[in-house]
C-alpha cells in the first residue's frame, strides 16, 4: 500500500485511492482527513483493545449513553459524523469477537459496521468525550 502525500500520514489502497483507517476504507477528502486524525488522537488515549474483543463506537445525543443501542465500529466514519451532529457524548464498548456478529445489522447502509446492542451492555457504555 501507498502513502497519501499529505505529510505521509495516511494509508491509501492503490487500486481505490481510497483511504484506509482501522480497517475500514474512506474518500480521500479533507473532512475524512480531519476525522480521521480526532479518531486516532481518541485511540491513542484510551486502553488498548483486548485479544479477542472490538471496539464499538457511538456518537450520541446529550445524555443518551447507555440508552440507545446503535452502535458502529468506524470511529471516524460513522461515529464522529454523528458526535458533531448531536454535540453530545462520544461512548464505546468492547464487544467479544464471538458475540459480535449477534448484534450485526445484515444489510445496513453500512455494511459490516452498524450493531444493535442489548440493553445489559448498553447500559456499560464508556464515555469517552463530551462536546
Amino acid at each position: 500500500m501507498g502513502k497519501d502525500i499529505i505529510g505521509n500520514e495516511f494509508t491509501i489502497n492503490p487500486k481505490t485511492g481510497m483511504i484506509i483507517s482501522d480497517g475500514h476504507e474512506y474518500l480521500n477528502i479533507p473532512r475524512i482527513h480531519e476525522f480521521i486524525r480526532r479518531a486516532n488522537t481518541i485511540r491513542e488515549s484510551l486502553p488498548e483493545v483486548q485479544a479477542g474483543y472490538t471496539r464499538l463506537w457511538r456518537g450520541n445525543r446529550k445524555k443518551e449513553i447507555g440508552e440507545n443501542p446503535s452502535y458502529t465500529n468506524s470511529l471516524e466514519g460513522i461515529a464522529l459524523p454523528f458526535l458533531d451532529m448531536y454535540e453530545g457524548d462520544l461512548s464505546y464498548i468492547d464487544i467479544s469477537d464471538e458475540d459480535l456478529v449477534k448484534y450485526m445489522i445484515m444489510g445496513g447502509v453500512a455494511e459490516n459496521s452498524e450493531f444493535i446492542l442489548p440493553a445489559d451492555i448498553v447500559k456499560n457504555a464508556i464515555l469517552v468525550l463530551s462536546k
